[in-house]
């Protein structure tokens, strides 16, 4: 009798399950959202932990910024796209709202709904990304780059010597084409590998750790004036040249 109740107990689980996460085939349409910056204007792009998001962040030779999120899933009708001037920084924000954490089955985020976000920013730009579930992939953006996430990889190709990665189960992939400035570079995750490619004539005082791996460190100059951290628990540390 007890085994009967829980393996009804487990079939509905797993058909709710199913349900929650099946696309929907009539998902909402793109929101977007377009603004032209001010010289030297920051941007921020901010993404709740309601959402599944898939970012893809590329760089492109205007002044303006470009969002689009597409939003699918359950609760896709839920999916909020805004952007407002907050202390003089462009703000864009990806809610769900109402949130779908409600219940057990909210609480596990079987009704949290998927979001592609694909955002274009002039290449200098200022950026900075906050995102709870990746995937984040960032191209070409040279200006000063900030990305935090919690669950995904991140992955940048073609950026300057500014930048601060974190995330928490993730790899985390960085391609530095061109010294723009002098290396600030801090990349952390605590479960995954860090591996770092910087161009010719790179100099930077490099920090590197981890746990439960190798490091390896091909630099011909550690002298600096730049500083380089790089930090994770399990999984291989590398930086080297192009």
């Amino acid at each position: 009798m007890v085994r009967h109740l829980v393996s009804r107990s487990i079939a509905l689980a797993l058909a709710m399950f199913a349900f929650a996460s099946a696309a929907r085939a009539d998902d909402p349409q793109p929101l977007t959202y377009q603004h032209a910056l001010t010289n030297g204007q920051q941007v921020l792009l901010d993404v709740n932990d309601d959402i599944k998001a898939d970012l893809r962040v590329e760089a492109w030779d205007r002044t303006g910024v470009d969002a689009t999120v597409s939003p699918s899933g359950h609760t896709a009708d839920s999916v909020r796209l805004s952007g407002s001037i907050e202390n003089g920084t462009l703000a864009m924000h990806v809610i769900a709202s109402p949130s779908p954490q409600k219940g057990f089955f909210g609480w596990l985020g079987f009704y949290r709904p998927d979001a592609k976000i694909e955002l274009h920013v002039p290449r200098g730009v200022s950026l900075s990304v906050h995102v709870i579930n990746g995937p984040i992939v960032v191209e070409n953006v040279t200006g000063p780059l900030r990305v935090t996430l919690v669950n995904g990889p991140i992955t940048v190709h073609g950026a300057g010597t500014v930048l601060y990665l974190a995330t928490t189960n993730g790899p985390v992939d960085a391609y530095i084409a061109k010294i723009t400035a002098q290396p600030d570079i801090t990349i952390s995750t605590t479960n995954g590998p860090i591996d770092v490619t910087v161009p010719k004539g790179f100099k930077a005082s490099v920090h590197a750790s981890t746990v439960l791996g190798p490091v390896e460190n091909k630099l011909a100059d550690n002298s600096g004036p730049g500083t380089v951290s790089l930090e994770t628990v399990n999984g291989p540390v590398s930086i080297g040249p192009q």
